[in-house]
């Protein structure tokens, strides 16, 4: 599998390199995502509350966790996910995103879930 973050990319995923990127705001940068093919991966990207915006795709449909998760439950997510388990997923409450595949499809999806997540800690900064 491979991932990817603002910092960093690797083709083939590794254990350590999640728990690495989890933990390291500079090398993960806003965002990261394991991905098993261009329809199907899980992503993090900093919240604008404490923790990470989680969501995941599977071919056509997309998820977004009902919450933010910590570290430690967007660690266990991706490690799941790394192990093909997806036992992962029962562990949180998910709404659909409504989601028009693109051209450059997962690069949207990034850029949209940063610039969300930039214009919601801006939000909260400047109007309390």
């Amino acid at each position: 599998m491979k991932i990817n973050a603002a910092e960093y990319s690797s083709d083939n995923a590794t254990p350590e390199e999640i728990r690495e990127l989890v933990s390291d705001d500079a090398k993960r940068g806003e965002f990261m995502i394991l991905e098993k093919g261009e329809d199907d991966f899980v992503q993090i990207a900093e919240g604008a509350e404490e923790g990470f915006v989680l969501e995941y795709r599977e071919g056509e449909r997309m998820f977004r966790c009902m919450r933010n998760v910590s570290r430690d439950e967007a660690e266990g997510a991706f490690l799941d996910y790394l192990d093909g388990l997806d036992s992962w997923k029962s562990r949180f409450s998910w709404e659909p995103l409504e989601f028009r595949p693109q051209s450059s499809g997962r690069l949207a999806v990034v850029v949209a879930v940063v610039v969300l997540a930039a214009l919601v800690c801006l939000a909260i900064k400047y109007f309390g």
